[in-house]
């Protein structure tokens, strides 16, 4: 009988060890190797669902977990971190080689471009091509049915969204006589802006907005468009759009006949010693669109010099 009872527990135990091993191995085979450590260094503002896009398309193109910190910048005094990560996404640019002595850089590169986010009632209105009147049309539809309701929530405390918004729409300090014709006829893109919110159809309080709130606005269903910076492979991916934003579409303005594209790229290096095995990142075609590179030099000189006066202008109203 004490043979048969140690004979029983025996097999019990291999059968726990068993079990044992057979987590080990799924969780392994889950998770085959530890989680790519990382700091994204870039001067946008900090929005926490473009810190996950980066994060999933780094991941996709590194084939590892990641985590991601961000770590925000001003053109001119942009740091390596203390703690130094694995891996540093880092926009193009904004660090001197020198100071990134102890890391490699990689042949992986993350776009990001500047759109428009839409919900998809606003965008059935605006028709076959997003252009300032086709756009503005269709925000006065929408204002017809909700007299209440500001459509469009803008981050114009941000000083990337003015800088795009006066790439996209001409010189935004061009003086000269203000008409109160309709927003998308006005020259210039402050003049736009303080036109649209004069007709109830950007919301005031976009002028002390950052990215984060436009973006919580949206979200949460108080406006149906904003702008903000999305992997460029969104162009053409319009359920990575669905994923993040439910029912939405993006959309970039035709203006005077050209799709503007402001482009921000960042750059992985990785740490010294640290073998990753990496591919290129792939090529997008952009046909029928034309990039905008802002680089550190020209952000630098814009922050210090243009911003203060843009956005000024865009409070007092005074072109």
């Amino acid at each position: 009988m004490q043979i048969i009872l140690k004979t029983g527990f025996f097999s019990l135990l291999l059968a726990v060890i068993a079990v044992i091993l057979d987590l080990q191995t799924l969780i392994a085979q889950e998770r085959p190797e530890a989680e790519l450590k990382s700091t994204l260094i870039a001067s946008i503002d900090f929005v926490p669902e473009v810190l996950e896009m980066v994060r999933r398309q780094l991941s996709e193109q590194t084939g590892r977990g990641v985590s991601l910190i961000f770590q925000p910048a001003e053109p001119d005094s942009a740091e390596i971190p203390e703690q130094k990560p694995q891996a540093i996404l880092i926009e193009k640019g904004l660090i001197i080689p020198e100071k990134l002595q102890d890391y490699n850089k990689s042949p992986v590169k993350i776009e990001l471009v500047w759109v428009m986010v839409f919900h998809s009632s606003i965008w059935q209105l605006i028709g076959d091509e997003l252009t300032p009147e086709s756009f503005g049309k269709a925000l006065l539809q929408h204002k017809e049915k909700h007299p209440f309701f500001f459509p469009w929530f803008e981050s114009l405390f941000s000083k990337h969204s003015l800088l795009n918004f006066c790439q996209n729409f001409s010189n935004c300090s061009a003086r000269g006589k203000y008409e109160k014709k309709p927003f998308w006829q006005q020259s210039g893109a402050i003049r736009l802006l303080y036109r649209a919110m004069e007709q109830g159809l950007l919301n005031p309080l976009s002028v002390e907005a950052d990215q984060m709130l436009a973006c919580k606005v949206f979200t949460a269903g108080d406006s149906v468009c904003f702008s903000m910076w999305v992997p460029i492979k969104w162009l053409s991916a319009p359920e990575q759009v669905k994923r993040f934003f439910g029912d939405a579409r993006i959309g970039v303005f035709k203006v005077n006949d050209r799709r503007l594209l402001p482009r921000l790229s960042l750059d992985l290096w990785l740490e010294k010693g640290f073998d990753l095995p990496l591919t290129a990142s792939e090529t997008i075609a952009l046909e029928g669109y034309e990039l905008i590179e802002a680089g550190i030099e020209k952000k630098r000189d814009w922050f210090r010099r243009d911003f203060s006066e843009a956005y000024d202008q865009l409070i007092i109203g005074d072109f």
